[in-house]
């Protein structure tokens, strides 16, 4: 008979953890197409055709692009030529140009920062990375290195949330974050020592549904499912 009961308060408890879930949702994608679709509207961007100066920090108007925790930290434009040099010849997606920083640190890190007064909510970039520059490392032991990318978005210093991504030598990857209950002001990219190219950024504050609504969306799904279990005929014991 407590069979009923028990089967109710598991699914209640389940609909809560999810309804919370969703109230504070970051949303990560490795495919430019489903990003566009999930934000929906058109978004800025940015393919570095306009020649810049390089330096530790590069503004390019509606964000700065810097290397961080590096030795070198210094974001530089990059050619076919230069690219193709640098083992990194598939990573100009769109254009002519793309930006790119090279380190033998392996805490070397891109940064993106966007005003504080001016967060925005969908960001998305084209990256693509060249072989180890560590003097240490052995190319020959192993010859198909798997690389390993943090991506992280942050509000004010806080990380808001963030995920890791594998990938390999001079393949383009698609790594993009919408935000569906509030803004982000930073996104940090790491993979190493090595040849870091970046491009196609997308960027902006998009549409989404409110915390509220998508509460009341799982509320609503998890209500159906538990009136099922409720009407469900009992099989005597």
């Amino acid at each position: 008979m407590l069979a009923r009961p028990i089967a109710a308060a598991i699914i209640i408890a389940a609909c809560a953890a999810a309804t919370s879930a969703k109230a504070g949702m970051i949303e990560f994608f490795t495919d430019r197409a489903s990003f566009e679709a999930a934000a929906g509207a058109a978004l800025d961007r940015e393919s570095f055709e306009a020649p810049f100066t390089s330096a530790a920090t590069v503004d390019f108007g509606a964000f700065t692009l810097g290397e961080k925790g590096g030795a070198e930290n210094l974001i530089v434009r990059l050619g076919q030529g230069e690219a193709t040099a640098l083992g990194v010849g598939n990573a100009i997606t769109h254009g002519s140009f793309a930006a790119f920083y090279g380190d033998v640190s392996a805490s070397a890190h891109g940064v993106f920062d966007f005003p504080v007064t001016s967060p925005i909510n969908a960001f998305g970039v084209d990256m693509t990375f060249g072989p180890n520059l560590d003097p240490d490392f052995d190319p020959d032991q192993f010859p198909n290195e798997i690389i390993v990318i943090s991506f992280d978005v942050f509000l004010g210093g806080d990380n808001r949330g963030g995920f890791a991504q594998f990938t390999s030598v001079n393949i383009p990857t698609f790594l993009g974050a919408i935000a569906f209950d509030g803004l982000f002001d930073r996104v940090t990219v790491g993979a190493g020592p090595r040849v870091v190219v970046f491009d196609d950024v997308a960027y902006g504050t998009v549409a989404v549904p409110e915390p509220a609504a998508l509460a009341l969306l799982s509320l609503g799904l998890c209500s159906l499912t538990l009136a099922a279990a409720l009407r469900r005929p009992q099989v005597a014991a």
